[in-house]
């Protein structure tokens, strides 16, 4: 039985990276997916099921070895720690970010009422959204 090793390394002269991320260029480019569910579902449908599958089948007896499913465990470590580094970052890939801070107001409560009209400062005035 072949190792999944060398059939990673066959598929992957077959699809290289370039082609598998944008098939119609020799130049790599990113697919950005904004939407967290549908992230989910592409992870889902190229990662996680293909594992599970692989799973599923170094358990079958005469099929599957014990090196087999180290392997596969080895694998699922890895895609849990990939998982977990791409949560750290989803705010940063995505540009999402929530601020919460009590100085502004701190700040206004110690300014005078001619110094509000001097400085105005309303947070909710601010256009987040540039």
């Amino acid at each position: 039985m072949e190792r999944l090793v060398d059939i990673a390394l066959k598929y992957m002269k077959i699809n290289p990276i370039y082609k598998q991320v944008n098939g119609k260029t020799a130049n790599p480019h990113a697919l950005i997916i904004s939407n967290l569910k549908a992230f989910e579902a592409i992870c889902y449908l190229t990662i996680d099921l293909p594992l599970n599958v692989a799973e599923f089948v170094q358990k079958i007896p005469k099929i599957g070895s014990h090196k087999g499913r180290e392997q596969v465990k080895g694998l699922k470590n890895l895609v849990a720690r990939m998982k977990d580094t791409q949560k750290l970052f989803w705010h940063f890939m995505n540009n999402e970010w929530l601020y919460d801070s009590i100085t502004p107001e701190v700040i206004l409560s110690k300014m005078s009422a001619e110094e509000r009209k001097t400085f105005p400062f309303d947070m909710k005035l601010i256009d987040w959204d540039v």
